[in-house]
């Protein structure tokens, strides 16, 4: 007995083995049984599963197979589960074809696939090779296939991922093994279609049937009938006598109607309620449920009945049935497991053999007496689905056209003519191959099962365009029937393997052109014409859809038409151009037929009473169906344009198209001949596709001549389709362009407004006409029509007609006395536009010029156009130009590439200056701009290119250049324009705009005028007086008229002395024509002006233009007579004497309110708002410990526990003596230093309900929370040195009373200002201290600086802290400049730190707070001791507190510095030696030489003593030999400079004169000398160092190197060499924090940086290119009582640029990844450093949460308190404000994000 026959018996026999349950052990039974059949009697099992040892749990005979499971051993006899699935997605040799899973990333390259839907998977797609490509993704919703592999779909070879994966190559398989694989496979593919052949219980007109019967024993009948042949499986299909109630899943039905549908067919209760649900989710998730079984059938007909009340299908079918439908999906499981063998030998066989058993014919042993068939009736429409008798697919061939067909019948009968419907006897049989089956009985099938045949068929049989070529040919064969089936009857219509069909045939390159030459192309337009007439009013053949969106009926069909024309669009796009069969007469009739559904589907008809009242979106679906129409018209001019030779069937079918469309019912005007129609009274129609179908065969058939459309119906040939009739009629072109010609006029009037009760969808209408549809294809008709017409007055008289202008010209109507009333002239000005382009647009006429010559001259211009207005990005660009292969070839030929130059600038194009001159405003091409616009654009750029004045300009007309017999075939159209009757209407527009002022028009009529000179010299001489009309008709009167009008503009004043110049040139006897009207007199005066040159003579023109060039040449003589003299002045005369200018007088500018714009006074205080923010740009000096970032140190040492010297405890009693963090955190502060009054300032304030801690500027919207008083500074200066005052230089951090301050004020104030704060009783005196009590309290953030008992002492602290830590700042920002030349100190930045000592020194002027020197003592030496200060900023304070010098102080400062900088490296060299390989960061420095190297050495031995509590002389030479000190005054010179850079900004600030500051060696020289202040101090503060070692931030050192963001790559494609990218899947995706140069999540990184404070960070995507700054809060920081869950995220821009100077698309695509734009990256690191970047954060922030709520400007979400403005005799108590604190701008921003719930939005 063969496999097959044993394999057969034992599936037949399988349900009863197992009492027809659905048991794990059945499954587990067949799986065995499929594995052993495979295994040629255990032969082959080591090759099924190569990774496990055979043993006796494999079966080793038939009867073994059988596995029972007693003991709910779910994995008894399972060894195949052990069997490792194979990993690899190598696919060698053929296309990948894997199915891209739900939720999966797809990406596409648009550079190197041949269309946009080629696609790739994640383990196909190589980032590096598509790093510098066009790359778009999107997430798969479950439907793609891999195209890898298909050298169709793509332009180039790919390089393949998962090819490229090294793997050992399995060895052949055995002849043997292939053979059984081959038999095993066609077994169980036959098994499942015999099963599923019987299965009709689920086809719609047997389920209707069953259920209208309501007879019991037909449901057991059914079961009966459904056995398996004996003949064929050996045994008997035993049934079982239990039924089952099975419930099905569709598209159309809820979840909630579901459940309710089951309770109502089941017992309800508790434990039910649980079942229901379950049962639901088992439909949803698999398709079907069995929800009751019983063996009285009786029983479950009841529920039967019950569950299908609100429409759900059910069906009741035997046990064994169902337990076939089990082993049937459980088959199909199989197969997609072993498509993925590990044996990569065994997978592709399997692949083969399913796709040469698919392609086979399928036969069946069943008997016609034993089918179901007998009891229903084949010719039902309600039976689609099911097989003939024979278990044949019966070949429904679509809407087939009769033999006989004449025009007329075509015409009149239309759709009729084409019939789906069969007699019984007339149904033939189709081949029936397996795959026919497969997609003719999905409908059958559930769910699940179809999700998984979609998952195995299609990546299976799309591996080859040969398998795809056949599969074609099988489907097409039944398309009709199969469209049909998904369209009407399919219940999950959404699953259909027929969508994944199209998806993947119609789109290869080759399969259209492959169904053309076969002929079988007919068969997909009657599938769709089968389809539409569904939806097609009868009688008219007019396509008209229900559009009920309740209705799933409705939506079923309507998702099939789209699709059905959808793939006819396709595979028309993709047919090879050249084929003329497309034409053919049987194709060209369902073309037609086509088409005609579409054709005036729907019609606008002009509301004239009120206006629409509800805009109606019906007629959206008709345009979406009229558009595909218009490309299948296209696609089929595309086709025909390939044709190199004559073609007599191409001809014939513009004959009978012509025939088609002559319009017999059409009403003439007796009296003129001409068409009636109006079409602002009748319906009018857009939607003309059998017309553009004419234009796009005509104007793409290289043949085209006009005597092809002279051709009757005589001419045609007979054939199988065509019967040629006997009448004489012929081919009517005027009235098929007539009805073009409404088109136009449609569209004119509606662009007029004239429609405008109509309400938006008119214009809707009208924009899918223009841009989605063929008005170029209209044009081209009416071109043809004027040159056919052997009267151009008729031509003429019928387009006024349709404009519904006829009686203003050819009688004596005005032209705002029309129907148009006041929108006369708007409706003149879309004519002139009509009769420019039927004028000058010519290039369907050029023979010389290929299709695709035309769309590459259509690209051009369409990016010349869409330039001239100015520049565009690459992006913006390509978007809005039709894609063409030819784009960048094209751009760079019209374009000039501006890079970019600033932060917020990027690179854009701009249109080459010469090609301004052969733009025009009304050509043709111009689609993407206004006329008016782009004419302004023009005389600008053309004045500026020429240098003339823009009213000099004059604009020249476009005509496109025919040649030779083209040019001459063209000339009726000219010759049109040029006749008397054309030329009266340019007489009649010129009037009516001269008499009434309404001449808007005018200057695109004078550029219509212009053109038809101009094309006059295309063809004739001057003398031949071809523009006689123009004499005869004085047009040229009125010319002058405009020429002379006061009102007139200068352009059409230019251009109509242009004009008639023109005219004068070509016949002088216009020049008596003006004589005649106006008179000599008035001629002579005229001459004498500006413009009077135009009334000149040939000989008077001769006679200037040669006077002119004379002239010319001795201006340029001139000239170079100048230049000569010029260079050689030294032989012609001496030099002049220069005069001394007088010295400038400086003077100081009056400061102006931004808000009252009055100047600052001296009466009240004068401010400038200010952000006082966090900057985490202080490093610090890290230890190994720390584990600090690579950016920082390159070389330092990594965290090693093992590499310390000693332990950690031996020395310290907390490590964070050296800093917490790698950075340090500290309040600085910007502005933008817009000034106000400071009541003005009170009143903003008020107006918007806003306060000092939160608002922002009135002038330049910056986020402000502080107020700063300024004031004008003099020009001082104070003296560094001075002598130490104090007693002591301990005394010095006991000195708080502010002396210091009193004594600037002389200095820093002006001396109106110092007059006023000299003169307590002075009014403006007492004004300004109130305002600063106020201020004081006000300004709450400065108590988060410091925070003290009282307000004043807490703003007396917080200034100069503020100051040193900004001065600090700016320090670390001038280690890095962007220029040379850059200043340390911008003037802006000097406003604001003087603004400073002037706030602090206003402040002494108030009285102290209540008496308290102790609290104020205590309080300020707890402030000066402790250690979170620079040195600089502890010298601020103590100056600012006290009456020392700076020099003083200085000294001081730097000496303590020294020791404690010292103590902490050789505390950091004890614990390891790595802690100072900092040498990276480092400048090289002199070593130490004599007595200062004695001095230094001296000073470290003793740092090590109290390091190590010993004696100096304990201490050993490892702690000073000269490589050790070396390194030491290395790092500490490299510290000391940039002290040292800080202190002259102090000295530039404070404008310190009279001596310098010590330099390193001068301080060092000073410890050698006991009487000195460095010496006491030094001594001292040695003694004291061990006390450090337990106090936080004690032994920080400033970083001495360039703060900087983390270095980027110089490509981004440079990212994709670290394995955690390059690697990494699209959902695992990291940001590169640029703080500290680490791949992170974002979020969770945020607490976890170590150079950031936790309150925000900035990150880069390189996956998308971009910035990203992250602001959080946090309890780690000063958010203290804000929480954010999810942040803040906002884009700062992208650092990596295309070659278009745009943001690079990233690893993603979307684009070129790009190259790191340097200066872009560089100017953002500076503006990190000096805060602007975070307060334009903090500004762009604030804006857009206010964008989306603001109801008034500047109005705040967070109330204030106490808002109401103090009177002058009112002061604020300390306690007002104690619940009022102030915010940070971080705290205040997320708290506002956190009201008004923008995390998403931003």
């Amino acid at each position: 007995m063969s496999i097959s026959s044993k394999l057969n018996n034992i599936l037949v026999q399988l349900p009863r083995l197992f009492d027809y349950s659905l048991t794990p052990d059945l499954e587990t039974s067949l799986i065995r049984v499929l594995y052993y059949a495979l295994s040629g009697d255990s032969k082959y099992y080591e090759l099924l599963f190569p990774d496990l040892m055979i043993n006796e749990e494999f079966p080793s005979n038939w009867e073994s197979t059988i596995v029972h499971d007693y003991h709910g051993l779910i994995t008894k006899g399972r060894f195949y589960d052990r069997q490792k699935q194979s990993t690899s997605k190598a696919h060698h040799g053929r296309i990948c074809a894997q199915k891209i899973e739900k939720d999966q990333v797809v990406y596409n390259c648009y550079d190197c696939g041949i269309d946009e839907t080629c696609c790739l998977c994640d383990d196909c797609f190589n980032k590096e090779q598509h790093s510098d490509h066009d790359v778009g993704t999107h997430i798969s919703n479950g439907d793609a296939i891999c195209d890898c592999g298909d050298h169709e779909s793509w332009k180039c070879d790919l390089k393949c991922v998962a090819n490229s994966m090294v793997e050992s190559e399995p060895d052949d398989l055995p002849t043997e093994l292939v053979e059984i694989i081959n038999e095993v496979i066609r077994t169980v593919f036959d098994y499942f279609l015999d099963v599923q052949a019987l299965n009709t219980h689920t086809v719609p007109g047997t389920q209707r049937y069953l259920y209208a019967e309501k007879n019991p024993d037909l449901f057991k009948l059914y079961s009966e009938t459904a056995q398996l042949s004996k003949d064929k499986y050996g045994s008997e299909d035993t049934n079982s006598d239990v039924y089952c109630l099975i419930v099905w899943n569709d598209e159309f039905h809820d979840w909630t109607i579901s459940k309710q549908s089951i309770a109502m067919a089941l017992p309800t209760t508790a434990s039910d309620h649980k079942k229901n649900q379950q049962l639901t989710q088992e439909i949803d998730r698999e398709g079907k449920s069995i929800i009751s079984t019983s063996k009285n059938i009786d029983v479950l007909m009841k529920q039967y009945y019950k569950v299908q009340t609100h429409g759900l299908t059910a069906t009741i079918v035997s046990a064994r049935d169902a337990t076939r439908d089990f082993l049937c999906e459980n088959i199909i499981n199989w197969l997609v497991k072993m498509t993925s063998h590990p044996n990569s030998k065994i997978s592709e066989c399997v692949k083969i053999s399913i796709a040469n058993a698919m392609f086979e014919q399928y036969n069946t042993v069943h008997e016609e007496e034993k089918t179901v068939g007998k009891y229903f009736s084949f010719s039902n429409p309600d039976n689609v689905g099911n097989l003939l008798p024979n278990f044949k697919i019966p070949q429904l061939p679509g809407s087939v056209l009769k033999k006989d067909v004449n025009i007329s019948m075509l015409k009149h009968i239309g759709l009729a003519l084409a019939s789906e419907h069969l007699e019984p006897e007339e149904y033939a049989e189709a081949t029936t191959t397996r795959i026919q089956m497969f997609f003719f009985m999905e409908m059958r099938l559930w769910k699940k099962l179809r999700k998984t045949l979609r998952s195995l068929l299609l990546p299976t049989l799309t591996t080859s365009y040969q398998y795809r070529e056949i599969l074609a040919d099988q489907i097409v064969e039944i398309l009709p029937l199969l469209e049909l089936i998904q369209a009407k009857h399919d219940r999950e219509w959404n699953l259909s393997l027929m969508d994944h069909f199209r998806l993947q045939i119609y789109l290869d390159p080759k399969i259209g052109t492959h169904l053309l030459t076969t002929g079988k192309l007919c068969s997909v337009f009657q599938s769709t014409i089968q389809i539409f007439k569904e939806n097609v009013l009868p009688g008219t053949d007019k396509y008209s859809p229900e559009q009920n969106v309740t209705d799933w009926k409705v939506q079923r069909l309507l998702n099939a038409e789209s699709a059905c024309l959808r793939g006819l669009e396709t595979l028309t796009n993709y047919i090879k151009p050249g084929y003329e069969d497309i034409l053919g007469n049987r194709l060209l009739c369902y073309l037609i037929l086509t088409l005609r559904m579409f054709d005036q589907s729907w019609s606008l008809k002009r509301k004239r009473d009120v206006h629409v009242e509800i805009e109606s979106q019906e007629s959206k679906l008709y345009f979406i169906r009229a558009h595909q129409a218009y490309n299948l018209t296209k696609n089929v001019g595309k086709i025909i344009a390939g044709l190199d030779t004559k073609s007599s069937v191409v001809e014939e079918a513009i004959a009978i198209i012509g025939m088609y469309l002559t319009n017999s019912s059409a009403i003439y005007d007796n009296d003129l001949d001409i068409i009636k129609y109006e079409v602002s009274k009748e319906k009018t129609s857009f939607i003309n596709p059998v017309h553009s179908l004419l234009a796009e065969v005509c104007r793409n058939y290289k043949f085209f001549d006009l005597t092809m459309l002279e051709r009757n119906k005589s001419g045609l040939p007979s054939g199988d389709t065509w019967d040629p009739e006997t009448t004489q009629d012929e081919i009517n072109l005027f009235a098929i362009a007539d009805q073009s010609l409404r088109s136009q006029v449609l569209s004119a009037q509606i662009l007029s407004g004239f429609w405008v009760r109509n309400g938006q969808e008119a214009m809707f209408q009208e924009l899918s006409y223009r841009f989605i549809f063929n008005p170029e294809g209209d044009l081209y008709l009416n071109q043809l029509s004027v040159l056919f017409e052997p009267s151009i007055k008729r031509s003429l008289l019928n387009i006024f007609d349709r404009y519904e202008l006829l009686k203003c010209i050819n009688g004596n109507q005005q032209f705002d006395k029309t129907i148009y009333e006041e929108r006369g002239t708007s409706i003149i000005g879309e004519m002139v536009h009509f009769f420019y382009r039927l004028l000058t647009y010519r290039v369907f006429f050029d023979k010389t010029i290929s299709a695709s010559e035309i769309d590459y001259l259509k690209t051009k211009y369409a990016i010349c156009y869409k330039l001239s207005l100015g520049p565009v990005q690459y992006t913006d660009l390509k978007r809005a130009v039709d894609s063409s292969a030819d784009f960048d070839r094209l751009l760079k030929e019209v374009s000039v590439f501006n890079p970019p130059t600033g932060i917020n600038d990027y690179g854009h194009y701009s249109l080459k200056p010469e090609l301004y001159s052969e733009l025009d405003h009304l050509s043709y091409f111009n689609k993407s701009n206004s006329q008016d616009d782009l004419e302004m654009a023009l005389f600008n750029n053309i004045a500026a290119n020429k240098k003339k004045k823009v009213e000099e300009v004059v604009i020249h007309p476009q005509i496109y250049p025919l040649k030779g017999d083209d040019l001459q075939k063209f000339a009726k159209i000219g010759a049109a324009f040029r006749s008397p009757l054309f030329v009266k209407f340019i007489y009649k527009a010129l009037s009516f705009a001269i008499s009434s002022e309404n001449d808007n028009f005018v200057p695109h009529l004078l550029h219509l005028v212009h053109a038809i000179i101009v094309d006059d010299g295309l063809y004739n001489s001057e003398n031949d007086q071809s523009l006689q009309a123009f004499i005869d008709i004085p047009v040229s009167n009125l010319l002058l008229t405009l020429i002379e009008k006061e009102d007139v503009s200068k352009f059409v004043a230019k251009k109509a002395s242009y004009i008639l110049d023109l005219l004068l040139t070509k016949d002088e006897s216009v020049l008596q024509s003006l004589i005649d009207c106006f008179g000599q007199a008035h001629i002579d005066e005229f001459k004498k002006t500006a413009r009077g040159k135009v009334l000149e003579t040939k000989k008077e023109r001769a006679k200037r233009l040669a006077l002119k060039r004379q002239q010319k040449i001795m201006k340029k003589l001139t000239k170079q007579q100048a230049a000569f003299v010029e260079n050689n002045k030294v032989f012609f005369d001496e030099p002049a004497p220069v005069e001394k200018p007088e010295a400038d007088k400086l003077e100081t500018e009056l400061r102006t309110c931004i808000y009252c714009r009055n100047p600052e006074n001296y009466k009240e205080l004068f401010g400038m708002p200010t952000l006082i923010s966090h900057s985490s740009v202080f490093w610090n000096v890290p230890i190994v410990d720390m584990d600090a970032p690579s950016l920082m140190i390159p070389g330092f040492p990594t965290n090693n526990a093992n590499s310390r010297k000693r332990k950690w405890q031996d020395l310290v009693e907390n490590i964070s003596c050296f800093g917490t963090k790698c950075t340090r955190s500290k309040y600085v502060i910007t502005g933008c230093l817009h000034g106000m009054h400071y009541s003005c300032f009170h009143d903003y304030l008020k107006e918007n309900h806003a306060d000092v801690s939160q608002y922002t500027c009135p002038l330049c919207q910056s986020y402000c929370n502080s107020f700063i008083p300024t004031s004008r500074f003099p020009d001082f200066e104070l003296e560094i040195a001075s002598e130490l005052k104090s007693k002591t230089w301990q005394n010095i951090y006991n000195e708080n009373q502010g002396d210091n301050c009193s004594e600037l004020s002389g200095y820093v104030f002006d001396k109106k200002m110092f007059r006023v704060l000299s003169h307590s009783e002075l009014p403006e005196y007492r004004t300004i201290m109130r305002q600063l009590r106020t201020l004081m309290k006000e300004n709450r953030i400065m108590r988060k600086v410091v925070k003290s008992s009282s307000q004043q002492l807490s703003l007396k602290f917080s200034l100069p802290i503020l100051l040193g830590n900004t001065l600090e700042m700016y320090e670390i920002s001038s280690r890095t400049k962007l220029k040379p030349d850059e200043e340390d100190l911008s003037s802006k930045d000097m406003t604001l730190l003087r603004s400073l000592v002037q706030f602090r020194v206003l402040l002494n002027y108030l009285p102290p707070d209540p008496p308290n020197d102790y609290s104020r003592f205590a309080e300020y030496k707890s402030l000066v001791r402790s250690d979170n200060f620079g040195s600089t900023t502890e010298m601020l304070l103590l100056y600012m507190e006290g009456n020392e010098s700076f020099d003083i102080l200085m000294r001081l400062e730097l000496t303590k510095w020294m020791v404690k900088a010292l103590f902490s490296l050789i505390s950091r060299y004890s614990l390891n030696p790595g802690n100072l390989n900092v040498d990276s960061v480092l400048k090289p420095v002199e070593p130490l030489e004599g007595p200062l190297k004695e001095t230094f050495v001296l000073l470290t031995k003793k740092c090590a003593a109290n390091l190590f509590r010993k004696f100096i002389s304990e201490i050993g030479p490892a702690y000073y030999n000269d490589e050790l000190i070396t390194k030491l005054n290395t790092i500490m010179v490299n510290i000391f400079d940039c002290y040292y850079r800080q202190l002259m900004l102090v000295k530039q600030t404070f404008n310190l004169g009279g001596g310098e500051f010590p330099t390193y060696q001068e301080l060092l020289g000073n410890l050698q000398d006991t009487k000195s202040l460095e010496y006491s101090v030094s001594i001292q503060v040695a003694t004291s160092m061990s006390n450090y070692l337990s106090s936080t931030n004690s032994l920080v050192l400033d970083f001495p190197g360039k703060v900087h963001l983390c270095e980027l790559p110089e490509k981004l494609t440079d990212f994709l060499k670290y394995d955690s990218i390059g690697k990494e899947k699209a959902a695992d995706r990291k940001y590169l924090c640029l703080f500290c140069g680490s791949l992170v999540k974002k979020l969770q990184h945020l607490s976890n940086c170590k150079l950031n404070d936790s309150s925000y960070s900035l990150f880069f995507s390189p996956f998308n290119n971009k910035l990203e700054f992250e602001l959080t809060a946090t309890k780690n920081n000063i958010f203290f009582d804000i929480q954010i869950p999810n942040g803040a995220s906002v884009s700062v821009g992208s650092p990596y640029f295309n070659r278009h100077g745009e943001p690079a698309g990233g690893l993603l695509g979307a684009g070129e990844s790009g190259t790191l734009h340097l200066p872009r990256y560089n100017y953002i690191n500076k503006i990190w450093l000096n805060q602007y970047l975070i307060s334009t954060i903090y500004r762009d922030l604030h804006a857009s949460i206010l964008s989306r709520r603001r109801v008034q400007p500047f109005q705040f979400g967070i109330p204030t308190q106490n808002q109401t403005r103090l009177s002058e005799d009112e002061e604020m108590s300390e306690d007002d404000d104690d619940d009022a604190e102030a915010m940070d701008p971080e705290e205040y921003l997320t708290n506002l994000l956190m009201r008004q719930g923008y995390y998403e939005f931003l």
